[in-house]
């Protein structure tokens, strides 16, 4: 842990809050992730703010091409410096850009990476203006992707903009498998959260509509410089063909900002208010769906929402 930040400091790297930078430093956290999340050899990865590259090596060394997309310019110049061979071999390993600015094009580019690179770690080097932990190319063991093999998007995300990066992971989702990321304990709860507990909230629903989510390990404070406030989760959302939810999804996200605009209401005032129909309409759509007019919105998975989007598709509210 000391080296991998030892480095960042000889490169002259410091946290920059407004980018919201906690670089990850302990080496077992990159290999764990790796290992248990369920990505095929030769999987093409995205991965957004790649920071130092401690995951970015995990990922290299278990024979995935990876795509990389850092905003900090003065930290794409170290992880052009680390994996400085990778980038000779002719794969565009690392791009300086805004992940928020992303468009489809990044998702035909993964597709062209049809081979990877297994590295083994080089020997510790002195010089402290190097990285000590820099991946040699010893060994090079392609790994084609198999035919029809869709991307994943992996990293460590900001708090101020997971919510934007998974909408645009949601929104590709028919071109990617899934993602594997890393995000404060709190959101990571939402995104985990049953039906009926505390947790639960739109942002629940909205990924079950587009993912089947687990859990592949927390990540304590003591792992990051600086250390963060709270601790953090990996969760793995994987893209199932077809979706969870086959409706129209502009119909389902306005139902969803109603529903939860005022939690502790009930779903015939909520969604009247929300929705900007009577009460009674707003009743009548909520028996037509089969659910109580008295529920909360905490209370409806996923399949009662679908049932309420195809009734607001066929009742009068929606002439």
């Amino acid at each position: 842990m000391s080296s991998e930040r030892d480095w960042l400091a000889s490169a002259g790297i410091r946290p920059r809050k407004r980018l919201g930078q906690n670089f990850l430093l302990d080496p077992r956290i990159p290999e764990l992730i790796a290992s248990r999340a369920s990505w095929a050899p030769g999987t093409p990865l995205l991965e957004i703010g790649p920071g130092g590259g401690a995951l970015t090596h995990a990922l290299l060394a278990a024979g995935h091409p990876v795509l990389c997309v850092e905003k900090d310019s003065a930290l794409v110049a170290v992880l052009r410096r680390r994996f400085a061979a990778e980038i000779a071999s002719g794969r565009p390993l690392v791009r300086e850009g805004d992940a928020l600015e992303l468009d489809s094009s990044v998702i035909d580019e993964l597709m062209s990476m049809t081979t990877a690179t297994r590295v083994t770690p080089a020997p510790e080097v002195v010089d402290a203006r190097s990285v000590p932990s820099t991946p040699a190319p010893e060994s090079h063991t392609p790994v084609t992707p198999a035919p029809g093999m869709k991307p994943r998007v992996a990293g460590n995300l900001p708090y101020t903009i997971t919510t934007p990066l998974l909408l645009w992971c949601y929104a590709n989702a028919r071109h990617l498998g899934g993602a594997v990321v890393m995000v404060q304990r709190e959101y990571g709860d939402r995104l985990l959260a049953e039906v009926g507990t505390r947790d639960y909230s739109s942002i629940t629903v909205w990924t079950r509509a587009h993912a089947v989510v687990r859990s592949l390990l927390r990540v304590g404070r003591s792992s990051f410089w600086p250390r963060p406030g709270v601790e953090s989760v990996v969760v793995e959302l994987r893209f199932p063909d077809p979706p969870p939810f086959a409706g129209d999804r502009a119909t389902l996200e306005k139902i969803l900002r109603a529903a939860f605009s005022q939690r502790r209401k009930m779903l015939q005032n909520t969604l009247a208010t929300g929705l900007d129909i009577d009460k009674s309409d707003a009743i009548a759509l909520l028996q037509k769906a089969g659910c109580e007019p008295t529920a909360r919105a905490e209370t409806l998975d996923l399949e009662q929402y679908s049932r309420l989007v195809r009734a607001w598709a066929n009742g009068p509210a929606s002439r």
